[in-house]
């Protein structure tokens, strides 16, 4: 089963990866970013972790190997991030939203919403603890350099 999820997380970036005209030789590497990024989640989900902190954690790691590739291959890491982010982007919590919007259940409706917002803060979250953490590294090589 989770071999399937693989595959169709994997197909579903590079499929955005090529809408998206990333370099040819980095799709399948993206591809696989991607796929683990989900894989994280559902090992997350299959431990009881909180959905909101499984989505946190998957992201991070997404973020951290773009980061990690980016510098390995010299390509630009929203090159990776984001068509890797792609499968945890929380895509059902806003169609749900709207379901019951249309629906008139507005009091589910509103919880869809703030768990889409939550989600989003959290995947959000992650990529700019990711990128401060870098930034840090980056100017305390420009102060030792400088003395």
């Amino acid at each position: 089963m989770i071999f399937i999820q693989f595959i169709a997380a994997f197909i579903a970036v590079v499929s955005f990866s090529v809408n998206l005209e990333i370099p040819k030789k980095h799709i399948i590497i993206v591809g696989v970013v991607g796929a683990l990024g989900w894989i994280i989640f559902v090992i997350c989900n299959y431990f009881n972790l909180n959905e909101i902190l499984a989505y946190f954690i998957s992201a991070l790691f997404v973020t951290i190997i773009s980061l990690i590739l980016s510098k390995v291959l010299k390509a630009v890491s929203t090159i990776f991030l984001i068509p890797g982010i792609l499968p945890i982007v929380p895509g059902i919590a806003m169609y749900k939203m709207i379901y019951f919007l249309i629906n008139n259940n507005l009091k589910e409706s509103a919880y869809q919403l703030l768990q889409a917002i939550l989600i989003t803060g959290g995947i959000a979250l992650a990529i700019f603890i990711t990128e401060s953490i870098k930034g840090i590294k980056i100017i305390r090589k420009e102060q030792v350099n400088e003395n």
